[in-house]
């Protein structure tokens, strides 16, 4: 009985020590490679077919694809204050469509129609 409960104490300062410790900032700190995923925010990538380029978008389910792309834009073939919008593989404009609603391949393209 008494190694037991020697053994349930252990266990709980073990408990504490590394929930609240030095431990933890060690390992969650903000400099660190593991980061605490949000399950709120959703990733997606956008292609330019043209120059093979990828541009990984982050953002509430509720934010459009063309809110996001802005934000995070990386594309250097095509000029951001361009007039680009978002295609899904079928061809269907996809731009003010919201993260959440279609997690498919999305292209950006020019408005001449030429993809890019």
């Amino acid at each position: 009985m008494l190694i037991e409960l020697a053994l349930l104490s252990f266990l709980i300062v073990l408990f504490v020590v590394l929930e609240r410790g030095p431990l933890r900032s060690r390992i969650y700190g903000p400099n660190r490679a593991f980061r605490m995923h949000d399950p709120s925010v959703l990733v997606r990538a956008v292609y330019d077919r043209d120059s093979g380029e990828e541009c990984l978008i982050r953002g509430k389910s509720g934010m459009t694809y063309r809110e996001a792309v802005e934000r995070h834009w990386t594309f250097t073939q095509i000029p951001r204050d361009s007039a680009w919008y978002l295609i899904d593989e079928a061809g269907n404009d996809v731009s003010d469509s919201t993260l959440d609603s279609y997690d498919g391949l999305v292209y950006v393209t020019t408005r001449e129609g030429q993809p890019h």
